[in-house]
């Protein structure tokens, strides 16, 4: 007999970290971010990820960000002289190969305002 498996349980992502996760110089630049995710599924051993929604605070505009990729973007090193910095939030959703999507985890990418710690 077959015995069939039915994935219905979708994956938990247990970290998000930018690389890098701290843009400096503020330099009106767009920088290059890649997203390394730890995934764990209950059937699928590798579950795909991606990025679906880029926001920052401090003034940041839509043309301050743009995703390249499925885990890579490209976010602009800037911030508000007055402000205390700029921090972009990205979410990321990963799908196993059954098609059961997990929640979305959240991580931070930060432009200081200045160096002084």
């Amino acid at each position: 007999f077959v015995v069939t498996v039915v994935d219905t349980t979708a994956p938990v992502i247990r970290s998000v970290t930018p690389n890098p996760s701290e843009l400096w110089a503020p330099n009106h630049t767009m920088v290059p971010v890649q997203f390394a995710v730890t995934v764990v599924d209950a059937v699928d051993p590798a579950p795909a990820c991606h990025l679906i929604r880029i926001s920052g605070d401090d003034g940041a505009m839509s043309n301050d960000w743009q995703i390249a990729g499925d885990l890579s973007a490209y976010l602009r090193a800037e911030r508000r002289g007055n402000g205390s910095g700029r921090t972009y939030t990205i979410d990321v959703q990963c799908v196993d190969g059954s098609g059961n999507a997990s929640a979305t985890a959240l991580t931070t990418v930060f432009v200081p305002h200045d160096q002084r710690k």
